[in-house]
């Protein structure tokens, strides 16, 4: 299998309610996101996942870029944006890495002066999901999808300023 379709497709045929795959809104180490997301979106005319979440990424902009490139491709499958929030800065940079998503300089302006401080890197990821949140979903996202690694306090914390703030 080349192609997250390849396992999707016949996933759906034996009858699984729902499916998804993984668009990626930058390039990965194992092509372009120009590569990638026809992959997941145009390779048939309507696509055998029902939804597509995305990687991790960090920048909004990134997200609707995405949606607007698979769009472009003549396919409106719901795309859920993957948020994971900075809670370990060495373990999230080295996913970034690992998936090919950037890890851009305004939030590493952030980060890198106190990424020796647990507490205050948790907080601030806390705050730059959030916000990203607020901003995805004011753009029009379907959802969220949090990557938690066993981490749900913090999720559970970006749903609950979400939801003070009426947007969840």
């Amino acid at each position: 299998m080349t192609y997250a379709i390849d396992l999707v497709e016949p996933l759906r045929v034996s009858a699984v309610s729902t499916s998804a795959s993984q668009p990626s809104p930058k390039d990965t180490p194992t092509g372009s996101a120009s590569t990638m997301t026809p992959s997941c979106s145009s390779r048939r005319p309507r696509p055998a996942a029902e939804y597509a979440i995305t990687q991790l990424f960090f920048r909004a902009d990134d997200y609707f870029s995405l949606v607007e490139r698979v769009r472009a491709l003549g396919n409106d499958i719901p795309i859920v944006p993957g948020i994971m929030p900075i809670l370990n800065f060495a373990q999230v940079s080295r996913m970034a890495e690992l998936s090919g998503a950037e890890m851009p300089a305004e939030v590493l302006e952030q980060i890198l002066p106190i990424q020796d401080d647990k507490a205050a890197v948790r907080a601030k990821g806390i705050e730059l999901a959030t916000q990203l949140c607020r901003d995805l979903l004011a753009g029009g996202a379907p959802g969220l999808h949090f990557i938690t690694l066993n981490r749900s306090k913090a999720t559970r914390e970006i749903f609950e300023a979400l939801r003070s703030e009426g947007l969840v």
